[in-house]
């Protein structure tokens, strides 16, 4: 019988790349589940009935035999282990093992950040000139991050290697939609664009993209941005 996970999370957020990957697993059968919604404009995730759930007040939240797990990269990593034959990670001992181990930390650990601060440098203070100073160094984080992830791409389809995507794909690939420029920055690198292309042209990224209501735009306060020169 296949396992049921509950996934607690929002639309275009952290958690996308996490209901991408049950997706994906649905599709073939391993695993149905629940995707709840935590309506983070209204601040549902720091309400006391989420808070109890995942005390961080964030999503992802993925309930696993009755237990939460929270953050993006170890959920992917459990999900993979939990499900050795999806194809989701490379067995231990294998070759590409040690590629998908960096792969999956630079990922979380480098662009995830990079990308929420992009995202959030006005809420997490309030001082606008605080903010646009955050975005410009961002914006030197992000374009280093995507051309050595595009000179990884150059060696293979997915980012770990031809055979198919694995988890950290499908997380990096979610939060390449999280907007607009996001997606034109990424796309200025060949092979990441080519790469984005092909991963988003999967059947269970169809049905994430309209399940979520991702849109590509590009937002009034990023406009700014684009014309900056060096940036593009």
């Amino acid at each position: 019988m296949a396992p049921t996970y509950t996934l607690y999370g929002w639309g275009n957020t952290a958690s996308t790349g996490i209901h991408w990957i049950l997706a994906e697993l649905a599709a073939s059968s391993e695993v149905t589940y629940e995707f709840v919604d935590v309506d983070l404009p209204h601040k549902q995730q720091k309400e006391a009935a989420y808070l109890d759930i995942n005390p961080k007040g964030r999503v992802p939240t993925l309930i696993v035999d009755g237990k939460p797990v929270t953050e993006t990269g170890a959920i992917g990593l459990l999900l993979s282990e939990l499900h050795p034959k999806s194809g989701l990670a490379p067995a231990p001992g294998t070759p590409s093992r040690a590629k998908f181990l960096e792969t999956h930390t630079y990922v979380v650990n480098s662009l995830l950040p990079a990308l929420r601060d992009w995202m959030y440098a006005d809420k997490d203070q309030t001082n606008p000139e605080y903010a646009h100073g955050i975005r410009l160094l961002t914006l030197q984080r992000l374009n280093s991050i995507y051309a050595l992830l595009d000179a990884q791409l150059a060696q293979s389809k997915y980012l770990v290697s031809d055979d198919e995507p694995t988890e950290v794909d499908f997380i990096m690939t979610a939060t390449l939609s999280w907007d607009g420029f996001i997606d034109i920055l990424s796309g200025q690198h060949p092979n990441l664009k080519k790469y984005t292309e092909t991963m988003r042209s999967r059947p269970a990224w169809k049905y994430i993209e309209k399940k979520e209501g991702i849109v590509l735009k590009v937002q009034p306060w990023e406009e700014q941005y684009l014309t900056i020169k060096g940036n593009l």
